[in-house]
């Protein structure tokens, strides 16, 4: 009986051993079981490492050149920022004058301004030229007594033409479109003296035949009346042309050749030379100037002289 306790004892102490390397080998399994979880683990956790910086090295040169390109879009911005300031900068100043202009045109609303001599003397200039244009297929028929056309005028001047000029009025030849006379009635005591009898011819070539042959004929007369045919001119260059009279008739005196040159200058001949003059230096006050007509110089400018004197 008493080794019996003894014996159980020892079992009992061979069976903690037993327990104890079975617990043991368990925790070793278990240890080895955790680590080859943990390296497990780390090879999992590892392994998308290696990804994960190829992207980010993928993300950063996108972000680069992204980079780059907001730099050309600043630079593009900027050159539009300059170009857009210069616009404005320009729209300005049409602002500024078209303020101006608009400010200047509402004052001359209010304040006419009144013209100038220079802008009255081009204006009617320029409406002389016009009207002339207009008249350059007229010719004027002076001293033709009143009441020879017979209610006819038209008539009356192609056989006048066709007589005195010799220039035959059929339809191949000269052709006149109408003519009548100008000015008011005369009474009956003035009938001698006829007004002026203006005719429209239908080509310009016809007037300068016309004038030409009556140039050549030097006088005309119709019923022992004398006629003269002259181109239908403007008021004003008329008035400028009226200027001549009195050297003009110191030339007819004198049986100088002269001719009226479109619009007011009289060309004169002398000794195989010619001189234009105008309407200004053409001016004679006293008969002086005409009476040293032996040559080209002493006729000419003793009128340039006296024209300066006034």
């Amino acid at each position: 009986d008493r080794n019996g306790p003894k014996r159980s004892t020892a079992g009992c102490n061979i069976e903690q051993r037993k327990l104890r390397s079975a617990a043991q080998t368990q925790l070793n399994m278990c240890t080895k079981g955790v680590a080859s979880s943990k390296d497990t683990t780390a090879s999992t956790a590892t392994e998308p490492d290696q990804p994960d910086m190829a992207q980010i090295h993928g993300m950063l040169s996108k972000i680069l050149e992204e980079t780059a390109d907001l730099k050309e879009i600043r630079r593009s911005i900027s050159s539009v920022d300059t170009k857009l300031s210069t616009l404005i900068s320009r729209i300005t100043q049409v602002e500024d004058r078209v303020s101006q202009l608009e400010d200047e045109q509402a004052n001359l609303k209010a304040r006419p301004a009144a013209a100038t001599k220079e802008d009255i003397k081009l204006l009617t200039d320029r409406l002389a030229t016009a009207e002339d244009r207009s008249r350059r297929n007229n010719l004027r028929f002076v001293g033709i007594p009143e009441g020879a056309e017979k209610n006819n005028v038209t008539a009356f001047l192609n056989e006048f033409i066709s007589a005195t000029l010799g220039i035959d009025p059929t339809p191949g030849g000269i052709e006149m479109d109408r003519a009548h006379r100008i000015g008011t009635r005369l009474e009956a005591g003035e009938k001698n003296r006829g007004r002026t009898i203006v005719a429209r011819l239908l080509r310009y070539k016809d007037c300068q035949a016309i004038l030409e042959a009556a140039r050549e004929k030097k006088r005309l007369t119709w019923n022992g009346k004398q006629v003269m045919i002259f181109p239908d001119y403007s008021r004003e260059t008329q008035r400028k042309r009226e200027a001549f009279s009195r050297c003009k008739k110191a030339l007819h005196e004198r049986k100088i050749k002269f001719g009226m040159l479109y619009p007011a200058l009289l060309k004169i001949f002398i000794n195989g030379q010619s001189t234009c003059l105008t309407p200004s230096m053409c001016v004679i006050r006293s008969g002086r100037a005409l009476d040293k007509l032996g040559n080209y110089t002493s006729f000419c400018r003793p009128l340039v002289r006296e024209s300066n004197g006034m």
